[in-house]
């Protein structure tokens, strides 16, 4: 608990939160724990004079080890810690610092937003927790994947499918009175994933002409989405079309080309994929729409943008009587740089890429 403020302050108070040292001079503390330097509490002197007044209204601090190994989807209150001083290891009245400095990542192919690479853990006793992050600290989001192009067959076409959205860095499932970045250190949301391209189906009262859609492309984040599988395409086809490139870190994948089918004035050409999303880095570009007479029709995948989001997929197009032409699958959103139970706190040093979500919950 936190030594009083005012009135009466005894020794065996002091001895009680900050463990018994010897001497008041003991308390003078400058301790290494995981490669930097803690202190009893702040304000507390760690040279020259020393006196019971400067010990009033202070706590024991706890640091929580998110600084000797890394990890994906890591909970702070799966860590060791350390009292400063080697005092009491009870965690109720104390001063909780989560330490990091060293990379945490999400897993793959969620596509949940609020999913986050490092938990905070809830730590209810505590007074209060503060979150302090070291030049080696990153934390990312993972990419959503590139959602998979529209088939095209059986005298029909279908749509191409949406791209996941990214997922989170830092999830606070608890009141954080503080969040210090150091000059190398990163928090970065991960990016979604591009639609995938629409089908098409020209002719269809005698159809042989189809085109599936390109995938769409990975969003940025580590680990970075996949790409989404080019759309099926039936009968006479030209081109098959590609599957959208994986993204990477920072940078989107590109969407893949969307497929040519048919012949002559009945051609059938599938959307291209949409690019993936980036923080910190570049978006992913369109997949190019079928290269065949319909593609007047048909439209390009949209580009990945720098704000997180994944391109849309192109609309398929078709020439002939009762032909189908399908839309793109949307693009994925971003995930967020921190999202939290209830609110976020004052952030400062370092660089934080991508929105909060204060309330928006933590998984």
């Amino acid at each position: 608990m936190t030594l009083p403020n005012s009135g009466s302050l005894s020794f065996t108070q002091i001895i009680n939160e900050f463990g018994n040292l010897g001497t008041l001079g003991n308390y003078r503390v400058n301790q290494d724990i995981g490669g930097a330097n803690w202190i009893l509490d702040e304000g507390v002197p760690t040279s020259g004079s020393i006196s019971f007044g400067d010990l009033r209204g202070k706590r024991r601090n706890i640091v929580v080890d998110c600084y000797s190994s890394g990890g994906t989807r890591v909970s702070a209150g799966d860590r060791t810690r350390t009292t400063v001083g080697g005092g009491p290891e009870s965690v109720t009245g104390s001063r909780l610092i989560i330490y990091v400095n060293k990379s945490f990542i999400n897993d793959s192919g969620q596509g949940t937003k609020n999913r986050s690479a490092l938990r905070t853990g809830t730590f209810n006793t505590a007074a209060k927790m503060d979150i302090i992050m070291g030049n080696a600290a990153k934390i990312y989001g993972g990419g959503g994947n590139g959602g998979s192009g529209g088939n095209a067959g059986g005298e029909t076409a279908n749509t191409g499918n949406s791209g996941q959205t990214g997922t989170s860095a830092l999830g606070l499932q608890r009141s954080v009175e503080e969040i210090v970045l150091s000059e190398g250190s990163l928090i970065r949301a991960g990016s979604g994933g591009g639609g995938g391209g629409g089908g098409a189906a020209g002719e269809l009262n005698n159809s042989e002409e189809y085109a599936g859609g390109g995938g769409g492309a990975g969003g940025a984040g580590v680990p970075a989405g996949l790409g989404g599988p080019k759309g099926n395409s039936a009968e006479e086809v030209d081109n098959y079309g590609n599957d959208g490139n994986s993204g990477g870190n920072p940078n989107g994948g590109n969407g893949g080309e969307g497929a040519t089918g048919g012949e002559e004035e009945n051609n059938a050409d599938g959307g291209g994929g949409g690019g993936g999303g980036s923080w910190g880095g570049s978006g992913g570009s369109g997949g190019d729409r079928g290269s065949g007479e319909g593609r007047g029709e048909a439209n390009d995948g949209g580009n990945g943008s720098t704000s997180g989001t994944g391109g849309s997929g192109g609309r398929g197009g078709a020439q002939g009587n009762g032909q189908e032409q399908k839309d793109g699958g949307s693009g994925g959103g971003t995930g967020y740089s921190i999202t939290s139970n209830t609110s976020i706190p004052g952030v400062s040093g370092g660089t934080v890429q991508g929105p909060t979500g204060a309330g928006a919950g933590v998984s």
